[in-house]
């Protein structure tokens, strides 16, 4: 079995190698098209982008992922896309009142925010039908054809491209891709009543609320930084946080493949989850060192000298990147067991801890501080979850029924 997720993992990984490249170098460009208080506000605009697309899905991929297993799967896949559209109907009302209302963005800007909630909502619900599959190079590569077309849109047009304009590309990227990825034939107009719609997202509130809080984590502190130190600061902050990204990709992969398996009845054993862990540690050392040691160089060598204070945030980042893969076999495992809901309480709780840090020490300390409480709150993430996969084993609870 353990060979097997590596593998899965490993194809996973390929994609996600060909997306990454696609959209580091996507935004390698962008950098060099806009100065850096126009990155940041497009890393703002790309953050609320992911945020309310994330809160809208509604856990619903797990949800699937979780039930799919003695179901009929076109059915239930159907289902989710019928709720799936309800839930983009909310947020299309939602961000409609908070962006005009607030004028976030010109009038211009909220329109194609608005639009591009569309493509967003149906790309990102058909990652748990292709997973359980395992069908997972489809998911990876996901990323990379959005990358793509943004790349020859910057290279066709970069003169005529203002930030209005990159914007527009990036609706054109995200319905392009949609075309080719979704299972056109597997899909049905179904409807759903109130009922059912509540029932679903009644059974998938945990994972939305646990992608939800991950989310605030990861992102949080972005919109901590714009708040206190402006468009600049984020754009260098918002850098070094797209190479921890880009290094990121095997944990990653192995949450993505792992979570089907581990949703499973059978699951994973402990010693096969040590075993997981264990490979995560060695793998994660070598990646850690890797960007400590040559993420300074790229930036030095291909970024303006603005960009350049990004050099000890990514250094920062090493460790973290380190923390990513030891945890995330234990964070997977515990999510997609019964002990999700009381989990979720803890995993809240840090990510409190995470963002009342952040908005006491940013002020003064800025950049670094964001980046030092990263670490260590992973840390801290990291006790409760061996903490809960004690307990997942020790009371032989682990997917019980």
């Amino acid at each position: 079995m353990i060979k097997d997720l590596f593998k899965h993992s490993g194809i996973f990984f390929a994609g996600s190698i060909v997306s990454k490249v696609a959209t580091t170098l996507a935004w390698i460009l962008l950098a060099k098209i806009l100065v850096p208080p126009e990155y940041g506000i497009f890393t703002l605009y790309f953050m609320i982008l992911q945020l309310s697309t994330f809160f809208a899905d509604f856990g619903l991929n797990q949800y699937y992922l979780k039930k799919v297993e003695g179901f009929d799967k076109s059915g239930l896949f159907n289902k989710i896309l019928a709720v799936r559209t309800h839930t983009l109907a909310i947020s299309i009302v939602v961000l409609s009142v908070i962006l005009f209302g607030l004028k976030i963005f010109t009038p211009a800007v909220n329109l194609i925010f608005l639009i591009s909630l569309v493509p967003m909502a149906y790309l990102s619900i058909l990652d748990g039908y292709y997973l359980e599959q395992k069908m997972g190079l489809r998911v990876s590569l996901k990323l990379g054809s959005i990358g793509g077309i943004c790349i020859m849109g910057f290279v066709l047009f970069q003169p005529y491209l203002d930030l209005t304009r990159v914007f527009l590309l990036l609706l054109f990227a995200f319905s392009a891709t949609l075309i080719w990825i979704a299972p056109w034939r597997k899909i049905k107009l179904t409807s759903i009543s109130f009922s059912d719609f509540l029932s679903v997202i009644k059974s998938s509130s945990p994972y939305a609320y646990l992608t939800l809080t991950s989310f605030f984590y990861n992102r949080g502190d972005a919109f901590l930084v714009s708040y206190f130190k402006g468009d600049a600061a984020l754009g260098i902050y918002g850098l070094a946080y797209r190479f921890l990204e880009s290094v990121a990709l095997f944990p990653s992969s192995l949450i993505q493949v792992l979570f089907p398996v581990a949703a499973k009845k059978t699951g994973i054993s402990a010693g096969q989850l040590i075993k997981i862990t264990l490979a995560m540690v060695l793998i994660g050392i070598l990646f850690g060192l890797g960007i400590y040691l040559i993420g300074p160089f790229f930036i030095l060598t291909f970024f303006r000298p603005e960009y350049f204070q990004a050099v000890p945030i990514l250094k920062i980042f090493s460790l973290v990147l380190f923390l990513f893969f030891l945890n995330s076999p234990l964070a997977t495992v515990v999510q997609s067991s019964r002990l999700v809901g009381k989990f979720l309480p803890y995993g809240i709780a840090n990510t409190a801890v995470n963002l009342v840090l952040n908005i006491v020490f940013i002020p003064n300390y800025g950049i670094i501080a964001a980046a030092w409480i990263m670490a260590i709150t992973e840390v801290t993430g990291f006790i409760i979850n061996l903490i809960f996969v004690k307990k997942l084993y020790q009371a032989r609870r682990y997917n019980a029924t």
